[in-house]
């Protein structure tokens, strides 16, 4: 799914949107979502709406832990900062996008050379593309929205389904504590698996479904 930044589909269109591709395109195929940070807010909604509907979830570094952290403090002030300011602080900004590396197009598009450039000259022409990808109203919509998917999915994770849910989380991430909530998740959701980043240990469980 790629949601761009002037899309603002609330969360029952997004949801309706993935249930109905999901419909025209499965036939009779198992269904696996695979999502990263925002997006497995979505998925486990969906699959908590519909459980007959996917029947395994691979949840990536999973922004469910948002409301718990300090970032949740400081993302609804940023839309409101001036404009020189908002373009340094790209980092913070991550899990309302959905996947690591997302603004490797935009840096790319700028056609920029960087060759020789320092490591602050990169990080402020990196935090300019950012900030015109996701410009503040666009940041101000997608932490509404991902609140609102929280606030939807927390009460529900008390009985949550029983869906095959395999649980990635990089310990490198510097925005949310994945490798924690992926810990968390494994308590609360049944069939789950947390591997942490461990890529050879992914492919074997992959290689063994």
């Amino acid at each position: 799914m790629d949601v761009t930044a002037d899309d603002r589909s609330d969360l029952d269109e997004l949801l309706n949107m993935l249930e109905t591709f999901i419909k025209e395109h499965r036939a009779d195929r198992p269904v696996l979502l695979v999502a990263e940070s925002m997006g497995a807010v979505l998925a486990l909604n969906l699959a908590f709406n519909q459980p007959k509907l996917v029947e395994a979830l691979c949840l990536i570094n999973p922004a469910t832990s948002y409301r718990r952290t300090p970032l949740s403090l400081l993302a609804p002030l940023l839309p409101s900062l001036p404009e020189n300011l908002y373009e340094t602080l790209p980092a913070v900004i991550t899990p309302l996008v959905g996947r690591v590396g997302w603004y490797e197009g935009v840096i790319s598009s700028q056609q920029v050379d960087s060759a020789g450039s320092s490591p602050l000259e990169n990080f402020l022409r990196i935090s300019r593309g950012l900030s015109k990808a996701l410009p503040p109203e666009t940041l101000r919509f997608r932490e509404s929205l991902l609140r609102k998917g929280l606030r939807r999915l927390e009460p529900r994770m008390a009985d949550p389904p029983a869906i095959v849910t395999l649980l990635v989380a990089g310990d490198a991430d510097a925005v949310l504590p994945s490798v924690a909530e992926t810990a968390r998740l494994q308590k609360l959701l049944p069939g789950s698996l947390d591997l942490g980043f461990q890529a050879s240990a992914v492919a074997r469980y992959f290689r063994q479904m």
